[in-house]
């Protein structure tokens, strides 16, 4: 039998050593290939495949591979040995871009339990310190959708309990957003003060307009004064009432963060067009371009800072579409 398996062997070698290039090439190429599908199909530690590890180490650009290639769609519904398949890793990573490359298959499978009786909505829930933030409302949402059982009970639960954390959270959050809006509307106070009696432009000296502003008559100025009161005024109000915070009532907690956020929106705007219009007043009557430039870029500046600053909210919101659940983002 041996002397067989030799005499085998060489008559293999002898074959493969009279190919021309061409063919010797296309044999190892077959090899290759049917390796490596031997080896990403072929379960590694716990039984996971290719598609699992990709999830576990965060590869998206190979999952994506994976699932643009027809003969590995099996990996996606490939179970290990606990029996999750890769879209319970994904779930247990909280990850939304995995979660939505997976959906993108027609072939997932979403009713798939692992062995402890639990899917990948429950593997999204059981993440409480993940709760309040948006990357596990988004993932929460993405699963609920496809998964209706999971998703109105556990919404009310979450939302419950993200009420709950916020309100015995509130009195230590208002202490920090007390000290930092004081900070600021004390700044934005002085700011607009000083720029009341530094005018643009200066005053007249001639003996008629004796001390009186030198663009008085002009529009812009018009606007820079009315600007400059509304956030001198709104940002001295809630200066002050950072004093009256010391009231632990809950609804007035909440009720002054409301109107001290309102009113520090109000101040930046109003400082913002008060800028503007200073600058437009002085360098209009000798560069008109220049001065409607800095007019426009200050009046749509509380905007893009609106923008800027929600902006990770805005794109879950875009991405999600009318599935976003804003009752799960907290605002406290």
């Amino acid at each position: 039998m041996a002397t067989q398996n030799v005499a085998a062997s060489r008559g293999c070698c002898r074959g493969v050593l009279s190919m021309n290039h061409q063919d010797l090439l296309h044999l190892m190429r077959q090899y290759q290939k049917a390796m490596c599908q031997f080896s990403i199909y072929t379960p590694q530690n716990e039984g996971n495949n290719a598609l699992h590890s990709a999830i576990l180490f965060e590869k998206p650009d190979f999952v994506d591979y994976i699932l643009r290639t027809p003969q590995l769609h099996r990996l996606i519904n490939q179970a290990n040995n606990d029996g999750m398949l890769p879209l319970h890793y994904a779930a247990n990573m909280c990850d939304p871009k995995l979660l939505r490359s997976l959906q993108t298959h027609a072939g997932q499978d979403y009713t798939s339990v692992t062995i402890s009786g639990g899917h990948a909505g429950d593997a999204v829930y059981a993440l409480t310190t993940l709760w309040k933030t948006l990357k596990w409302n988004e993932s929460f949402t993405l699963l609920s959708n496809v998964i209706p059982s999971a998703s109105n009970e556990v919404r009310h639960d979450v939302k419950k309990t993200i009420q709950k954390q916020a309100i015995e959270d509130v009195k230590s959050l208002t202490t920090k957003y007390i000290s930092n809006t004081s900070l600021v509307a004390a700044l934005l106070t002085t700011i607009t003060f000083a720029a009341a009696f530094t005018l643009p432009g200066g005053f007249s000296s001639d003996s008629s307009d004796a001390g009186q502003p030198l663009f008085a008559r002009k529009t812009a100025f018009k606007v820079f004064l009315i600007s400059d009161t509304i956030a001198m005024c709104s940002s001295l109000v809630v200066a002050f009432l950072c004093i009256l915070t010391t009231w632990e009532d809950l609804d007035f907690l909440l009720n002054y963060r409301k109107t001290t956020m309102a009113l520090m929106w109000c101040a930046y705007g109003a400082t913002a067009i008060a800028f503007g219009t200073g600058l437009f007043t002085v360098i209009a009557p000798k560069n008109l371009w220049l001065a409607i430039l800095i007019l426009v870029l200050c009046t749509i500046l509380p905007l893009l800072s609106k923008i800027i600053g929600e902006w990770p909210l805005i794109m879950i919101r875009y991405r999600l579409g009318g599935l976003f659940q804003k009752d799960l983002v907290p605002n406290i």
